[in-house]
């Protein structure tokens, strides 16, 4: 079954779990804290979230919006001087290039399908770690 992100949020308050994703360059952290007891309904969640995402085009306007205006708003230089670096570093080289270089790029031409074929080229057992803490 596939969640949209308020029947995740409904189902996940419901179980008393918190959802939480963070990415960077390289990486895409997907991490859920719930109680010991539903952690059945919890890797359930997860699971579909990763696995079976709807990528509605409202959530994805909302997302662009998000990077944009987290874009526009960089004025911390602890964040800018690693992507300085970076570009430096890495000129000519996909880890050079930050998203205030291709966002107007990608606001006009990223679309549903892109997403949908990077998720079923990159999301593969042998990209993923599974870890858990207080469980047994």
């Amino acid at each position: 079954s596939n969640r949209n992100s308020t029947k995740l949020l409904q189902e996940c308050e419901y179980i008393g779990a918190n959802i939480l994703t963070a990415s960077d360059k390289e990486n895409i952290c997907y991490s859920m804290v719930t109680l010991r007891d539903c952690l059945p309904q919890a890797i359930d969640i997860l699971a579909d979230t990763i696995l079976n995402p709807v990528f509605t085009q409202e959530e994805i306007d909302e997302q662009l919006l998000a990077i944009e205006t987290e874009q526009e708003n960089i004025i911390n230089y602890d964040f800018i001087i690693p992507h300085i670096l970076h570009k430096i570093a890495y000129q000519g080289h996909p880890l050079g290039t930050s998203l205030r270089d291709i966002y107007p790029t990608l606001r006009q031409n990223i679309t549903r399908q892109d997403l949908i074929e990077y998720r079923e080229k990159h999301y593969v057992g042998s990209r993923m770690v599974i870890s858990g803490a207080s469980v047994d």
